[in-house]
């Protein structure tokens, strides 16, 4: 389903429709007003934490904040318990193998802090996590991320933070969904962490009992192409290359 859409995308694209020997890894905006391939393109990027993360920011007391331009969403029952809680952050471009049609990857702005208010004894001495700027990569299945750490952790880019596991995609003539599954932190990931939190011996033990279960939940990327109007120059650009395209089909029919 994946490269359905992309592969509609690029057949509209005069450079593709030319010459396939042309097929390279292109980055593409999702401004939602860059022409690329025939169409402009939005994007956004949705993290659901799972079931077993609800469970550690009940026992660490956290507090999910937005950070800008993500916007973090949560709801508790009567009882201040998480019943839910996701990031949803815009996306800043992807990379498509336009060779294969195949989503390589993506990359949003912003994301999601997570505050946690010390000390609460055995559980945490307090801290803070900001995640933000999800970079996914699609081949190797690994999600990267730039991170704020408390607790002497500071600013770290481009960090390695999660696997994925499964991917389940889903395809329309101008939209394409993708899930990630089976978000598992990183070993490094899990001492980032920790020290940014703040972790004693039981915040420890909530947290490491995430990977072992459902893991950190699930990531959305939604992808939308809003079809271009050509210019009439851009129209004699593609007619110029569908020609092009013929006389070669012509050429191999002989």
């Amino acid at each position: 389903m994946k490269t359905t859409f992309f592969k509609s995308l690029l057949a509209t694209a005069a450079f593709v429709a030319v010459s396939t020997s042309s097929a390279a890894i292109i980055t593409v905006p999702t401004d939602g007003t860059t022409v690329t391939m025939g169409a402009t393109l939005t994007g956004s990027t949705t993290w659901s934490f799972g079931v077993y993360l609800l469970g550690a920011l009940d026992v660490l007391r956290g507090q999910v904040n937005s950070y800008a331009p993500g916007t973090a969403s949560s709801e508790k029952d009567i009882d201040g318990y998480y019943l839910q809680a996701s990031m949803a952050a815009p996306m800043s471009h992807l990379s498509v193998d336009t060779s294969t049609g195949l989503l390589r990857a993506t990359q949003s702005i912003g994301g999601i802090t997570i505050a946690v208010n010390g000390p609460l004894g055995a559980i945490s001495s307090g801290g803070s996590l900001t995640v933000s700027n999800l970079d996914i990569d699609f081949v190797d299945k690994r999600v990267y991320a730039n991170l704020i750490g408390a607790n002497g952790v500071g600013n770290l880019n481009h960090f390695y933070l999660w696997n994925f596991s499964s991917e389940a995609s889903h395809a329309e003539p101008t939209m394409f969904q993708s899930e990630l599954g089976g978000l598992k932190i990183t070993a490094e990931g899990l001492n980032v962490l920790t020290q940014s939190l703040g972790l004693n011996r039981i915040g420890l033990r909530a947290v490491r009992y995430i990977n072992d279960y459902d893991g950190y939940g699930t990531i959305t990327t939604t992808i939308v192409a809003t079809p271009a109007v050509p210019e009439p120059a851009t129209i004699a650009y593609l007619m110029g290359g569908l020609a092009i395209v013929g006389l070669s089909l012509r050429r191999r029919a002989k």
